[in-house]
């Protein structure tokens, strides 16, 4: 990276493809600022005027399609392509131009509501980018797993392939730590604990309540719901994500809580 590259401007991405969500361009655009600067040492910029790299780019393709077709032409499942064209001007040192196009898929069965899978689908795809990292025999990878046990399946490849690797916001599981030489990120526990205070002070007699959460399998998340079953129960737990509430000093959680979104 060349010295004269400090700050990037990132112009949220346009839609081009009609199936696609609303919200996925913005989404995706968000995801993509967090990206480079969690793995480069670009920082964001307020206006273009400021920033040696410029993105933009277009969501191109977003498709559901059937594959593995049986006997009777019925597919046994379906495949959710994710196609982006993307565009970088660059102005120090020296003005350029660069096209990018990014493809990912991911197949589901054909039976299953995309909506109720989506999460998972995502959580693949995560992996698959992680391998094409390795494959490329970077010199480093920088991740926050969303599925920990199934990133450490992943980081072990790259463990083998000697590649370093460090997990930031999210964490392995704690068996799987060997896995990465490090960690960034909070305690993830306490913040849990100082959750669970603010409701206590809000309700001190105790109350009804759902943990709204944003994936079973994210390590930071259940940590975080563990603080916060263990703080009101008032009995340490053994294991995130901790002891449902059901009574204990007076805290209840409502059936089909926690919510995953």
């Amino acid at each position: 990276m060349p010295a004269e590259w400090r700050n990037f401007f990132l112009i949220t991405l346009d839609n081009e493809a009609p199936n696609t969500p609303l919200s996925y361009p913005a989404n995706l655009s968000e995801q993509l600022k967090d990206g480079v600067q969690n793995n480069t040492r670009l920082l964001l910029a307020n206006n273009q005027e400021s920033s040696q790299l410029i993105i933009s780019g277009v969501v191109a393709q977003y498709s559901i399609d059937p594959v593995a077709i049986q006997d009777g032409d019925v597919a046994a499942q379906n495949r959710l392509t994710v196609r982006v064209n993307f565009q970088i001007d660059i102005t120090a040192p020296q003005v350029d131009q660069k096209s990018l196009t990014a493809t990912r898929f991911i197949d589901y069965d054909s039976s299953t509501d995309l909506g109720i899978v989506e999460t998972e689908l995502l959580n693949s795809v995560n992996e698959q980018i992680v391998q094409d990292l390795i494959a490329r025999k970077v010199d480093g990878i920088a991740v926050a797993p969303s599925n920990a046990p199934a990133m450490a399946r992943v980081l072990k490849r790259a463990k083998d392939a000697g590649i370093p690797v460090i997990t930031w916001d999210s964490d392995v599981l704690a068996e799987d730590k060997g896995m990465r030489a490090a960690y960034v990120g909070t305690k993830n526990y306490d913040i849990g604990v100082n959750l669970a205070r603010l409701t206590r002070n809000l309700k001190p007699e105790g109350g009804t309540i759902c943990i709204q959460s944003g994936g079973a399998s994210a390590a930071n998340h259940n940590e975080r719901m563990q603080g916060i079953r263990d703080t009101l129960s008032g009995k340490a737990s053994s294991s995130p994500p901790g002891e449902r509430l059901t009574g204990q000093n007076g805290w209840n959680e409502v059936d089909g809580c926690p919510l995953y979104t």
